[in-house]
């Protein structure tokens, strides 16, 4: 908590031109430092268990039509490569690193959307929570 504090307090003994400013129109906004996060209105939630039995095998699931907020992460640590494209999961994907969830939110879902990917851990599980 003391770096809490000591970040406050560093920030309400600055000058007044550096907590606030005002563009052309003559708006004002305040400066942040973090990430804000609003709530989302849901009616229901999933969550399903992805098997991956072999390490460095692609498999794949899909975020179901709807969704509005889902996240994902690997049960066994495992370090996760990722893609929206089949076979991609290998070559260009991205990477989830052990012990972090991946998350989005306040998505507007039209369509289903497959996510493929590959843990480097045998008998990995994705746990996948999604809400709509």
């Amino acid at each position: 908590m003391k770096g809490v504090f000591n970040h406050l307090n560093n920030w309400l003994h600055r000058k007044e031109s550096e907590k606030f400013t005002t563009d052309g129109d003559g708006n004002t906004a305040v400066r942040i430092q973090g990430e804000i996060s609003l709530a989302i209105e849901v009616d229901s939630g999933l969550t399903q268990n992805i098997a991956a039995p072999l390490a460095n095998t692609e498999y794949s699931f899909t975020i179901p039509l709807g969704t509005k907020r889902f996240e994902w992460k690997s049960r066994k640590f495992g370090e996760i490569q990722w893609s929206f494209q089949i076979g991609e999961s290998g070559t260009t994907f991205s990477t989830l690193s052990p012990g972090n969830l991946k998350t989005e939110d306040n998505l507007k879902l039209v369509v289903p959307i497959v996510v493929y990917f590959r843990s480097n851990k045998a008998n990995d599980t994705i746990e996948l929570s999604s809400w709509s």
